[in-house]
């Protein structure tokens, strides 16, 4: 036989390893009551061996063979002796900074509201609620028993995890050190979920029903999110709406970790239309100017030479065509600086943008024809008579050009905010150039509908100012 969902698992780790083998540089300074310090930092001299953690991704799960933990290995006085030193290697290039964002944190614990049982020993304990998360587990067997864990938003029709829509195959296998109780938590990947599946162990009213069998003592929903303060609330008498706010807000926390995602399972990407068209109904919820001040220095570090943002900056995944060069996409570049501005009143954040943007309308320019823009990804995944994806009732011209001409009607607006009159003017006869090719192409004088009548291509050009 062909272990072909293990293979699967192990592609999450080969096709994503964007940066190359773990590397690590460490220094830390210790101030003594008396005024001395002393600094620590990595060298050739440090010590290194394999970990418990025998597989992680975070888009594969995790694996922990507590065996494998070795005692008082981080206690003065242990034998390291059959550890290895490290290989010294050439740094990342790039500016080395510390991090200021909000931390990712552990905000919420759920207990399993039930507990079904599709088939023979295998479990599903279902949370109650959807959210990102870790799962934690407490668990009492015999050294070597396995017990696997796959989480999952949705269950089939056999009331067996559904991973389709959400990125299989990801699941946690923990193996045993010891006959006593044991507590662990994955550590560097998590999901999005409401029902996890156990296979290996029984929950803890079933033990005496399965002889030898591990027995989970407890097992909980970890949900982690940004620990950006809360920056409002929304309480209404229907009842409606607060079902839907709550909705939203499930929404945002899952999907604002140390960037802002697109989903908490399958890629957790920061694709960056997101960060602006979400951007008030975040803002509504939680202070993350810390957390967009970054996106926007991410943005920065991601640009080409020749001007081009990626669709998504970190660009952790380098994509082709649309889904790298899109400029829906990449004119987050220019709007989130205007939105850091317009809600928080950092105007540092338009002046470090400021050559980040010029560069990328002028990267925009170059791929115009008479003004007119025609690639990308158009009005992504709307709905038509074809399997979604790419924009179907609204040309990819349309929404292209509409966003780059909000770019640099946006630009000149800062630009004046920076003082340099000679650059609004050069924006502004722009922009008029950009406005009057749009509607030439695209409105329809005789029927005053824009292109196609879609509610996108209707909507856009009052949205960002393009109805003469």
């Amino acid at each position: 036989t062909f272990p072909v969902v293990a293979k699967l698992r192990l592609i999450h780790i080969n096709a994503y390893r964007c940066f190359g083998f773990p590397k690590m540089i460490f220094k830390l300074k210790i101030d003594y009551a008396d005024g001395t310090n002393d600094i620590i930092v990595s060298d050739s001299s440090w010590k290194t061996a394999p970990s418990p953690i025998t597989y992680s991704s975070i888009f594969g799960g995790e694996d922990y063979d507590a065996r494998l933990e070795q005692e008082g290995w981080n206690l003065e006085g242990f034998n390291e002796t059959h550890w290895k030193n490290p290989l010294i290697v050439t740094a990342p290039t790039g500016l080395l900074e510390a991090e200021f964002i909000y931390p990712v944190i552990i905000k919420d614990s759920f207990n399993a509201k039930r507990i079904l049982q599709p088939a023979k020993d295998v479990y599903i304990y279902d949370f109650g609620q959807n959210a990102s998360g870790i799962v934690e587990l407490k668990v009492k067997g015999k050294k070597g028993q396995s017990v696997k864990l796959t989480p999952a938003e949705l269950l089939d029709s056999n009331m067996r995890p559904n991973q389709k829509a959400s990125g299989d195959p990801y699941y946690f296998i923990y193996t045993l050190r010891s006959d006593s109780l044991e507590t662990w938590r994955p550590a560097f990947t998590y999901y999005g979920f409401r029902y996890v599946q156990v296979e290996g162990a029984v929950p803890d009213t079933a033990a005496g029903q399965h002889g030898e069998m591990a027995r989970i003592v407890s097992l909980k929903e970890l949900h982690n999110s940004s620990s950006a303060p809360v920056s409002g609330s929304f309480q209404s008498s229907n009842q409606l709406f607060n079902r839907i706010d709550t909705l939203i807000r499930w929404a945002i926390q899952s999907n604002v970790q140390s960037v802002v995602t697109d989903c908490p399972h399958r890629e957790k990407l920061s694709w960056l239309e997101q960060d602006y068209l979400m951007g008030k109904s975040i803002h509504y919820n939680l202070d993350i100017y810390q957390l967009y001040k970054n996106l926007v220095y991410n943005m920065i570090d991601a640009q080409t030479p020749d001007g081009l943002v990626p669709d998504i900056a970190p660009e952790f995944v380098p994509f082709e065509h649309g889904f790298r060069d899109s400029p829906e996409w990449g004119s987050a570049s220019v709007i989130l600086p205007w939105q850091i501005y317009k809600w928080y009143g950092d105007t540092n954040i338009i002046s470090k943008a400021y050559p980040m943007m010029k560069k990328y309308i002028a990267y925009l320019e170059s791929k115009s024809n008479k003004h007119i823009l025609s690639h990308g990804l158009g009005d992504w995944f709307d709905y038509g008579p074809r399997s979604p994806g790419e924009a179907q009732l609204t040309p990819k011209e349309l929404t292209a050009t509409a966003i780059y001409f909000y770019d640099v009607f946006l630009l000149s607006k800062m630009a004046a905010l920076t003082g340099n009159k000679e650059e609004v003017k050069r924006l502004n006869h722009k922009a008029d150039e950009i406005k009057l090719a749009f509607n030439k192409k695209f409105f329809n004088p005789l029927t005053k509908v824009y292109s196609t009548g879609s509610q996108t291509a209707m909507a856009m050009p009052i949205s960002v100012g393009l109805v003469q």
